[in-house]
């Protein structure tokens, strides 16, 4: 077992114990799923949550809202994460390589041109002239610095 991720094996006498008919019914506070999956629900939000511990001291990743993601869902990515974490795959980086993957995958260079570009299509304002003019400036001196 990998040693950073002590205790990530842990399986609990019951799991699957939350209900797709009750979780808009949960008053707040932390519903254990079993596996380390929680809803937490905090006044009108309900999200989420692998809880695990790593050398003692517990950590939370969000899986997501309620809104976006059912309960077969948080599971399924709950067992995504638990496989990372038998593989010695940190789930907390495992969950920030997956949001900047994301990402629209521009780069800093192709967004400002963007940006530019569609600054000079609409009807310009002097102060979006002003504006795309300064997003230019701010782009030739990264892309300078970058060079050297």
């Amino acid at each position: 077992m990998h040693p950073i991720l002590y205790g990530i094996n842990y399986q609990p006498a019951c799991i699957n114990k939350l209900k797709n008919g009750e979780l808009k019914k949960l008053p707040d506070g932390m519903h254990a799923d079993g596996n380390g999956l929680y809803l937490r629900v905090r006044e009108n939000s309900k999200s989420w949550i692998f809880r695990y511990r790593v050398n003692g001291k517990l950590h939370d990743v969000g899986l997501g809202s309620l809104n976006d993601i059912s309960l077969a869902q948080a599971r399924f990515r709950l067992k995504e994460y638990r496989g990372s974490a038998a593989k010695g795959i940190s789930p907390i980086i495992k969950r920030k390589s997956e949001l900047r993957s994301r990402a629209s995958g521009m780069s800093f260079k192709e967004a400002a041109q963007a940006c530019i570009a569609r600054l000079q299509e609409v009807r310009m304002l002097k102060s979006d002239r002003q504006a795309g003019g300064q997003i230019e400036q701010y782009y030739r001196t990264i892309c300078e610095a970058n060079l050297r």
